[in-house]
């Protein structure tokens, strides 16, 4: 395999796993800095800039992803969703 292939298959490996695991977008952040290292793996650089290049935009996009994380309500432990806490007691007809 190729460098590019390798960083896609990482990327996509990420993504899949954001899916799964509740880690509140990082590894959406690390998947987009793979991606933006497979780009420059085209590029007639060595590995250390590849490297450097993920680091730099997983930064860059946790910073940018920050105040929609900081925006959206916390969920407590245990509950999958809170929308539904202000019916607990309440009569309903279905």
């Amino acid at each position: 395999m190729t460098a590019w292939q390798l960083w896609l298959v990482g990327a996509v490996i990420l993504l899949v796993a954001e899916m799964f695991i509740p880690s509140g977008f990082f590894l959406t952040c690390v998947a987009i800095g793979a991606l933006a290292a497979m780009v420059v793996s085209f590029l007639p650089v060595g590995f250390t800039i590849q490297i450097v290049t993920l680091a730099g935009v997983t930064l860059l996009s946790a910073v940018a992803v920050r105040p929609f994380r900081l925006a959206r309500p916390k969920l407590r432990a245990g509950w999958l969703c809170h929308h539904g806490e202000p019916f607990i007691g309440q009569s309903g007809t279905v």
